[in-house]
């Protein structure tokens, strides 16, 4: 993979990726807490899906909001410098 290529991936990828995390929880919340309503015995699977969905989102936003002081600076890094051949 070439320099420039890393480095826009490096730029671009932790904003939206903070937002389709939010917006995965939102929409994952809203429907788990429609089912359980909806439903009259709320089993212990759909708890333990809800909780290993919100574990997955967790580790997804934290790579995320890693990437915003790690990844962007590197990003910036690449862009500006020259490739070595």
């Amino acid at each position: 993979m070439k320099r420039k290529t890393l480095g826009l991936i490096l730029l671009i990828t932790p904003i939206p990726l903070i937002f389709m995390t939010l917006s995965l929880y939102g929409i994952s919340s809203f429907v788990i807490s429609s089912v359980i309503t909806a439903s009259s015995d709320p089993s212990s699977s759909l708890v333990a899906t809800e909780k290993i969905i919100r574990i997955f989102l967790g580790f997804l936003g934290l790579v995320g909001a890693i990437g915003v002081p790690i990844g962007m600076p590197i990003g910036i890094y690449l862009l500006a410098s020259s490739d070595k051949k």
